[in-house]
């Protein structure tokens, strides 16, 4: 359901796309002399990193709770949202994307969404009562039989590591992918005298 990270962030790069095919078919139509307006760069580098971030988090959730990787649905449809997905917008941005514009500012407001999810995820077991893989993950009995200190206060010690261990992780994350973008549009490149004729 929509309750899922990866449903989530699979819609948002869904319409990021479906955005960037639009923009693209308009501005081929137009015969802008090879200029093609696409998404901006942040949104569509945001809308990548959620895609790779769920396609790394998911994993480390599936193997700490001890269900399978494609039990939740079938295996088809996991390769297409956790593999060839991410992989083909990875391509596209390395082949197609514009390089550059992204600030060092921005992943600090694409972290607030992953936040806003985690806190989600502590509410809807008590409003919705889901019991999906991550809610059930993200609940103080998942660490009542652990170590002494994530079990303290009762397990919530190891939510909210857990919960902050996950969102620096992504922080990380998107700071790497803006370092990455800042490399690939050559940045950091040494420059020589006639680059600057």
């Amino acid at each position: 359901g929509f309750y899922f990270f990866d449903c989530q962030t699979l819609l948002l790069a869904f319409l990021v796309i479906l955005s960037e095919v639009i923009a693209n078919g308009i501005g081929l139509s137009k015969k802008t002399n090879g200029i093609v307006p696409g998404v901006w760069s942040p949104i569509f580098l945001a809308s990548l990193s959620f895609l790779l971030f769920e396609s790394i988090i998911y994993p480390s959730v599936v193997l700490a709770t001890g269900a399978s990787y494609f039990a939740s649905t079938s295996p088809w449809v996991m390769a297409l949202s956790k593999i060839i997905v991410p992989a083909l917008m990875l391509g596209d941005y390395l082949l197609f994307g514009e390089k550059g514009t992204v600030k060092w500012k921005h992943p600090i407001f694409w972290s607030l969404y992953p936040l806003f999810y985690f806190a989600f995820c502590l509410l809807v077991q008590r409003i919705f009562n889901q019991q999906f893989a991550i809610v059930k993950f993200f609940v103080p009995s998942t660490f009542a039989n652990t170590s002494a200190f994530l079990a303290g206060n009762g397990g919530w010690n190891g939510v909210v590591l857990s919960c902050v261990s996950a969102w620096l992780g992504y922080i990380a994350l998107a700071y790497l992918m803006v370092f990455l973008n800042f490399v690939y549009a050559g940045a950091y490149r040494k420059r020589t005298p006639t680059d600057v004729i």
